[in-house]
């Protein structure tokens, strides 16, 4: 029963299969599951995504129902998608059927191993450079250029090379081991800067400053697209360089941000999540940073991270998403009894989300409760109030703004 008393009650459980440690399509050849399947000359193999455009669980599991349909055979009497799971559950030695994804997933990914470009590649300055470029520090972000010293153009250049030689026919890797994008449970990833490397002169500063659009379209000035409602530094304390704490901005003084983000499916196997990496080097590095010369980070955040470690912002109207062009076979190899994918990529581009926000890019890959979860982190123009309201409550705080005026 579903009251507070869990030492009594019934379990009422359904549905159950229960498979032979055996699989009818895969396996040595002396599995006896498979006598009389094959001729003794035939070859075993088979193609279980032939040419495709992507590594899907679907068009996985329903490469391997084709086969299964094909040979008119079920080990576990139970066809479909269910047929197929079963199959790799049995294969695997899988005891839960949720793991089967996983495996699909790894299977995919490894078809990725051969054109796999490290992120510490782009700079080559190490890791904890690169930590401290996602925090909003750093050469890339604090300096600015005066006459020819701190050229951008100069300092970035890896930046350029990396985009124009591989970014669109390799896998960059996505930093994973990085606290800013490590458990990315959301599925998604927002940078927000709050200031332009490229100044524009000054009556007391006269240098000249690369920052007109038309020379290299390099910013004068950052733009805001949202507002900064609150920092919840417990989101992301190695950022913040503090365990907890948090800063309220909204009515209590204004803090502009250009925010851009974005998102990818719960399927390992599609482009837009195998790829991601590619994804978070074009927003954070090649597009933002290098040709827009947008740079720092709202202070105990991080410049780019999960989602989940941002701050708490009133729009991200600026998305993008890859379009891939690649071809993908996935083969079962009887000989060496294995599944092994391969992919060669042809070109990845990135585009804007068909003109989408960020929210409404992530309602096509994500489930309600995720969106829920989502709308407390962009929470809306003009919500800032409310959002701040809310987060204080956590707290044991009541919020008044009365007596308060914009800064």
């Amino acid at each position: 029963d579903d009251d507070a008393d869990k030492e009594g009650g019934d379990s009422i459980i359904s549905n159950l299969r229960f498979f032979e440690a055996a699989s009818c399509l895969f396996g040595p050849d002396n599995n006896p599951i498979n006598d009389g399947l094959f001729d003794s000359n035939e070859d075993k193999s088979f193609n279980i995504i032939a040419n495709g455009n992507d590594c899907a669980f679907d068009k996985f599991a329903s490469g391997i129902e084709a086969e299964m349909t094909k040979r008119s055979v079920s080990c576990t009497g139970v066809g479909g998608v269910d047929g197929a799971i079963a199959e790799l559950m049995t294969y695997y030695n899988l005891p839960y059927g949720n793991q089967v994804r996983s495996k699909v997933a790894s299977i995919c990914l490894k078809s990725y191993e051969a054109i796999n470009l490290p992120f510490d590649y782009i700079t080559q300055k190490g890791y904890f450079h690169d930590l401290e470029f996602f925090d909003g520090g750093g050469e890339l972000n604090y300096e600015h250029q005066i006459g020819s010293e701190n050229s951008l153009l100069r300092d970035g250049g890896r930046i350029k090379y990396v985009e124009e030689t591989f970014a669109s026919s390799r896998a960059i890797s996505f930093p994973s081991e990085m606290h800013q994008f490590r458990d990315c449970e959301l599925r998604a990833a927002m940078c927000c800067f709050v200031a332009s490397r490229q100044k524009a002169p000054t009556k007391d500063d006269t240098s000249t400053r690369l920052c007109d659009p038309a020379n290299e379209g390099f910013a004068c000035d950052l733009t805001g697209n949202s507002e900064v409602c609150l920092v919840d530094f417990s989101n992301a304390p190695k950022s913040a360089h503090v365990r907890d704490g948090y800063s309220l901005y909204g009515p209590l003084g204004s803090q502009d941000a250009y925010c851009t983000g974005f998102a990818w499916g719960d399927d390992e196997g599609r482009a837009e999540a195998a790829l991601k990496g590619n994804t978070l080097f074009h927003v954070a590095m090649a597009e933002h940073v290098y040709s827009k010369g947008f740079v720092e980070e709202v202070p105990g955040a991080p410049m780019c991270g999960c989602i989940e470690k941002m701050p708490v912002v009133t729009e991200v109207p600026s998305c993008t998403d890859i379009e891939v062009t690649q071809q993908v076979t996935v083969r079962f190899d009887h000989i060496i009894d294995e599944i092994i994918a391969e992919v060669d990529v042809s070109s990845v581009k990135t585009t804007n989300c068909d003109g989408k926000s960020l929210p409404e890019h992530y309602a096509t890959l994500s489930t309600s409760g995720e969106q829920e979860a989502l709308g407390k982190i962009i929470v809306g123009d003009g919500q800032c109030t409310a959002a701040i309201g809310n987060f204080l409550e956590t707290k044991g705080l009541e919020y008044s703004t009365a007596g308060t005026s914009q800064a």
